[in-house]
């Protein structure tokens, strides 16, 4: 006997810390993970213009690829930069 899923994926949840400088595998990492459609939870430790714009570019690719994102931690700058609505 097999199980179906129905073209539904099962539900996965990803934690990963970001903090300057950024780490670039840990970006590509991130995308990987929404392009499978996977729940990806960033937690930022500390946060510069380097990291905005990682979790900006992060918010297109989940847009782009169905995948579920959400940004926990300092939210100051975020909300400076524009991107208050995660």
């Amino acid at each position: 006997m097999s199980a179906r899923w129905f073209g539904r994926q099962p539900f996965v949840t990803t934690v990963v810390t970001l903090r300057a400088p950024l780490d670039e595998a840990a970006r590509t990492d991130v995308h990987r993970l929404l392009r499978r459609r996977e729940h990806v939870v960033v937690v930022l430790a500390t946060c510069d213009l380097a990291v905005v714009d990682a979790v900006a570019r992060m918010v297109l690719c989940a847009r782009r690829y169905g995948g579920e994102l959400d940004v926990v931690g300092d939210r100051d700058l975020l909300r400076a930069c524009g991107l208050d609505e995660l």
